[in-house]
């Protein structure tokens, strides 16, 4: 009861100010012509611009439709993004050769990572839910909070004032019993907006595969291997005149997925993991005539449940484990515009964490608090962010975080220059501190700092015809205190050096009705052990295990009219499962391809789309992580209408 109330307590105090601050009289700001949704911009959005900051493109988004977030982003962005087998397993993404632990996933600002793991299942994120996908290359913990020395991916869902209704449904059929389907409202008017997407997905996934690890490489059926996702996300957005506004969200989700036996197993398997997780939350914005006031707050419920079986048909688990999340988040910020060329702003959080897991000896619950303060100065040729944060943990001494950067403009309009460095950190997880037996009470977060630079180059620009724009990064990230499971419990360890260089090539063409387009990317990032136990003393100066070195990846579309043929292909290089990249426990690289065909069209008033895509069109034999094999050619067709008034 006390943390239901401590979830409301922000919402009524929203709802009741709202009432209060909409009875006085608030003049815009004639001078500074700000608009509102810039005014009331997230925190994490707003100080930006000395990152590199990618927003999915949505036509790319549009062609891939059915994919999951970690589909998606192996795809069309560049990271590399590893999952435990096909459709529908656990993925995380690996952004500048960091694990998905070290990358925070938002879902409208409030964090959505895992307390108990510390990474976030994209496979769990439909893409077609979201309005706005983006990727913040090694985001601000000042900003953020723990966890971001790879990045940030933030979800977002955004109103259309001048939306009236729009309705669409999409559906695809697929290789090995894969059928998926969504449909989505969106309808108001420029005061109210009401967004429903639901969508529904299963797979059997009992694809053919050479088993590499048995004697004569046989060839297989993959089997215990189905997928079943279903879940609906609502949003509301309100606007009280100019200066008051309220969105608020539901998110609620189902997945079951059965667990294949590994390569190389002589017996069944009859492992099923099942995720449920509802999301809520409110959010208020106010307007004044040199400032503006947000207030939110939200909840969040995970229950993962793991079974195995010695049969199929058995009553009895050999395991049955069970863990139950509640996190409640309240957030307060306040900026202030001084200027056109300066904005300060303030800010304070409260988190509530409690998970319930057997494993822990009963629950477990943790109170955190976090302050910070921001400043832009910001220029016709020159933008600067300051930001600066302490939070408080329980039993962890975390240090002020400050992170600075500026983005300046070489050439007008042309080119670009960005800079930034910042120290962060990454608390323990519940499993690392409360696992038993094992669980380590006086682990240290994993601390260091980060910098990065990078060149924004618009080299051609004539609109309607040709553009070409080329950003190229280079970044270093060090990581101390870096936690490691030892035999008996985790302990404060390793000290990583990730380091790289990053480069984003877009490229379009038309010439009458012919268009043109490519998204090409290229990483290479070394992620390395430069301090360890004595005794694993021969692991200094190996790459960290399943981060590949070398990745790159380009996506190309060619429509005439309302035609269009894709192309995909990505290249991820040479892996190790193991500390010392012993050359046994090397993973191949591999290149990996999909071609699109589709057709466009609009009658009677309904705009639709026919699409006909083959996977892995030259049927590689691949592994994301050993031991889980990867479907070869895969072939799908997807239809999809649509109105828009």
């Amino acid at each position: 009861m006390t943390k239901l109330k401590l979830f409301l307590l922000p919402c009524w105090a929203s709802f009741s100010l709202s009432g209060i601050l909409s009875a006085q009289e608030c003049d815009s700001i004639k001078p500074l012509e700000l608009k509102c949704v810039d005014i009331v911009e997230s925190r994490n959005a707003y100080f930006h611009e000395d990152r590199k900051v990618v927003q999915l493109d949505s036509s790319l988004r549009a062609q891939n439709k059915t994919l999951n977030l970690g589909e998606l982003l192996s795809l069309t962005a560049n990271v590399f993004v590893n999952a435990n087998g096909s459709t529908g397993a656990n993925s995380g993404v690996f952004m500048r050769g960091l694990a998905s632990n070290q990358t925070s996933v938002n879902w409208n600002s409030f964090p959505i990572n895992s307390i108990t793991l510390g990474g976030m299942d994209l496979s769990m994120i439909q893409p077609d839910l979201m309005d706005n996908i983006s990727l913040n290359y090694g985001a601000s913990g000042s900003l953020y909070g723990s966890g971001t020395f790879g990045g940030s991916i933030d979800l977002n869902n955004t109103p259309d004032w001048y939306n009236r209704i729009n309705f669409g449904v999409n559906s695809e059929l697929g290789s090995f019993g894969s059928h998926k389907c969504s449909v989505r409202l969106n309808t108001g008017n420029n005061q109210f907006q009401y967004h429903v997407n639901y969508f529904y997905q299963h797979a059997q996934n009992d694809f053919p595969y050479n088993d590499n690890l048995k004697s004569g490489n046989p060839r297989l059926k993959m089997l215990n291997n189905k997928f079943d996702d279903k879940g609906i996300m609502q949003n509301l957005f309100f606007r009280f005149g100019q200066n008051n506004s309220i969105d608020a969200g539901l998110w609620y989700q189902g997945k079951e997925k059965e667990i294949p036996a590994l390569l190389g197993s002589y017996s069944s398997s009859h492992q099923v993991l099942r995720d449920s997780t509802l999301k809520a939350y409110i959010k208020w914005n106010k307007v004044f005539q040199h400032s503006s006031f947000t207030l939110k707050s939200a909840f969040m419920y995970d229950n993962m449940r793991y079974t195995n079986k010695a049969e199929a048909d058995s009553r009895d688990y050999i395991t049955d484990s069970r863990i139950r999340n509640n996190n409640i988040f309240s957030d307060a910020t306040y900026r202030y515009y001084f200027s056109r060329h300066l904005t300060f702003d303030l800010n304070a959080g409260y988190t509530n964490l409690t998970a319930n897991v057997s494993s822990y000896g009963g629950k477990i619950s943790e109170n955190r608090w976090a302050f910070s303060a921001g400043t832009k100065i910001q220029y016709p040729r020159m933008t600067a962010n300051l930001s600066v944060r302490k939070e408080f943990v329980p039993d962890q001494k975390i240090k002020p975080l400050f992170s600075l950067g500026a983005r300046y403009m070489l050439k007008s309009d042309r080119l670009y220059l960005r800079a930034n460095g910042a120290n962060k950190f990454r608390l323990p997880t519940f499993n690392d501190k409360y696992w038993q037996p094992g669980g380590n009470r006086n682990l240290k977060p994993e601390e260091g700092w980060t910098a990065d630079m990078g060149l924004e180059a618009y080299l051609v620009q004539d609109k309607g015809v040709q553009n070409l724009f080329l950003d190229v990064s280079a970044y270093t990230s060090t990581i101390r205190n870096m936690i490691v499971w030892t035999t008996t419990s985790p302990q404060n360890l390793k000290e990583i050096w990730a380091r790289g260089v990053e480069l984003s090539l877009n490229y379009s063409y038309k010439v009458q009705d012919f268009l043109f387009t490519m998204n090409a990317f290229y990483s290479h990032s070394p992620s390395t052990n430069i301090k360890a136990t004595d005794s694993e003393s021969e692991i200094i100066g190996k790459q960290i295990i399943y981060v590949p070195v070398q990745t790159s990846k380009a996506y190309m579309n060619l429509s005439y009219r309302q035609f269009y043929l894709a192309y995909s292909a990505g290249y991820t290089g040479q892996r190790y499962s193991s500390e010392n990249n012993d050359i046994y426990n090397r993973m191949s690289s591999f290149i990996c391809s999909n071609v699109y065909a589709g057709y466009t069209f609009k009658i009677w008033g309904v705009d639709g789309g026919l699409q006909f895509k083959v996977s892995n069109l030259f049927d590689q034999q691949y592994q994301l992580m050993p031991g889980y094999a990867m479907p070869g050619r895969t072939y799908y067709v997807s239809l999809n209408l649509g109105i828009d008034k």
